[in-house]
């Protein structure tokens, strides 16, 4: 009954460690850029600094209402997102441990295809993109 017990527990934990997303500078700035795609809020909060916030909100707040943008910020990001369909990565180049540029492959939809220089640090928290102005 114990060894069953520990099996399951030992699959639960392989499950759900194989289906997380690995900490790496492509997953942050791939996962931020597709967040406007998808409006997937969670993703545009956990894969960018403060500094970026700011910068993101601030051009949000131009092309969406402040009351969408503080209760569904997903919306506003669809906005931002729009022309854009996918999102690819080219070439990840490390500057040291703590920060990388990402260049991203972004295909709009209009079939235009252009890359995309993304800075990323890696803070106590992961590695986040981190765009200044």
């Amino acid at each position: 009954m114990k060894k069953g017990f520990l099996a399951i527990i030992f699959l639960a934990v392989l499950i759900f460690t194989g289906c997380s997303k690995k900490d790496s500078p492509e997953t942050a700035a791939k996962e931020f850029i597709s967040s406007f795609i998808s409006g997937d809020s969670d993703a545009f909060n956990k894969y960018a600094t403060d500094a970026t916030k700011g910068v993101f909100i601030l051009a949000m707040s131009m092309k969406c209402p402040q009351d969408k943008l503080k209760n569904d910020m997903s919306e506003c990001l669809k906005e931002i997102g729009k022309n854009l369909k996918s999102v690819e990565v080219q070439k990840v180049q490390k500057i040291n441990d703590n920060e990388a540029m990402v260049t991203l492959k972004e295909t709009h939809a209009n079939g235009k295809i252009s890359n995309e220089q993304i800075p990323v640090i890696k803070t106590k928290d992961g590695w986040k993109v981190n765009i200044k102005k």
